[in-house]
Order: structure tokens, then C-alpha cells, then sequence
């Protein structure tokens, strides 16, 4: 049975004294809303943490991958999986996210909430700050993140929060991106 407890402890060891906060689907299903997902996302916002050094040499579990500007939106990922993925389908993994910006650490800033994850008592974005992430991240299932978000009775409150952020400090693509999906959840 692999245990996903021992996989995040190892990333948040590695971690040391970074700040970091839980993301993705996992902090989507902790703040009351269904989501299929088995993996855990972390936020940093460094790129220490891509420094061979932080990991054992030749570990199979640990995958550094650095981003690929311009086409990658991150800075880097790290990514932890169950060493015996052959009795676990879809394996179980802990992804650590590098968005090296100053918006991704405001967003780490404002981490106030803690929720228990496999036992472990994590930082967790709210809402708005998720609405941010899920926005830069772009994709499809990030739409359909927002979408589900989009049920919420303080929906518009949410949204109002991500946009007085991105206004302020926020990445254009973000913005553009919110600003596209919210016309299209409203039309």
C-alpha cells in the first residue's frame, strides 16, 4: 500500500524552510468542493528547491524538471512518486510547483488557513488565490475547476478578491485568462 502521508513528509523536508502552500485539486477538495485527483500539489515560490543537492542522487521517486520559458507558465516542478506505481493506478504522486514570482510568493503570504492532509498540517491557498493559480495554469481542467467554483453563492465575491490581486500585482496571463473564462461563464 503506498502511502501518500510518507511521500508529502519527504517533500516538505526537502523543502526546509521555504514557504509553501497546498494547490490543485487537493486544496479544491478541501475547500468543499468533488474533485477526482490523486496527486498532492505544492506551491514555492523558489527555485532553490530545483537544486539537485535538496534530493538523493539517483532516487527514481524524484524527478527535477525545469520550466521551458516561454512555453512553460512554471518556473520548475518536482515531482515525487510512489516507487511501487505498479500496484497503484493512477499512481500516487506529490508535485512540488516553482513559480519563482512575486506574485506567487504574495500568494504564499497570504496563507493563513491550514488544513490536515494524510494526517499533515498544510498551508492552504483560499479561494481567490486558487482562482489565480488556476487562471495562470490555463488549461482544461483548470477551466473546469473554475467552473465548479463558479456554482459557489460567493462566487462573484471570490472572483472580485483574484481580480483586485492580479489588478495590483498579478500576471497579465492570468488576467487575460480569468477575464476570457468569466465572460464565458456568464454568456
Amino acid at each position: 500500500m503506498v502511502d501518500r502521508g510518507a511521500l508529502l513528509r519527504r517533500a516538505i523536508a526537502a523543502l526546509g524552510d521555504e514557504p509553501y502552500a497546498l494547490i490543485g485539486g487537493q486544496a479544491l477538495l478541501l475547500h468543499g468542493h468533488a474533485r477526482q485527483t490523486d496527486d498532492v500539489d505544492l506551491l514555492v515560490g523558489t527555485k532553490a528547491i530545483l537544486d539537485p543537492r535538496r534530493w538523493p542522487t539517483g532516487d527514481p521517486a524524484v524527478v527535477l524538471r525545469p520550466g521551458d520559458p516561454p512555453f512553460d507558465p512554471l518556473d520548475g516542478v518536482v515531482s515525487l512518486t510512489a516507487v511501487d506505481v505498479d500496484e497503484v493506478d493512477p499512481p500516487v504522486s506529490t508535485e512540488i510547483i516553482v513559480l519563482d514570482r512575486p506574485w506567487a510568493r504574495a500568494i504564499l503570504g497570504r496563507c493563513h488557513q491550514r488544513a490536515r492532509l494524510a494526517g499533515i498540517a498544510l498551508p492552504l491557498v483560499d479561494l481567490a488565490d486558487l482562482v489565480i493559480l488556476k487562471a495562470y495554469a490555463g488549461g482544461a481542467i483548470d477551466r473546469a475547476d473554475l467552473a465548479t467554483l463558479a456554482e459557489r453563492p460567493d462566487w462573484r465575491e471570490i472572483c472580485a478578491q483574484a481580480e483586485a490581486r492580479l489588478a495590483e500585482s498579478g500576471p497579465p496571463a492570468a488576467r487575460r485568462n480569468l477575464t476570457r473564462w468569466l465572460a464565458l461563464l456568464e454568456g
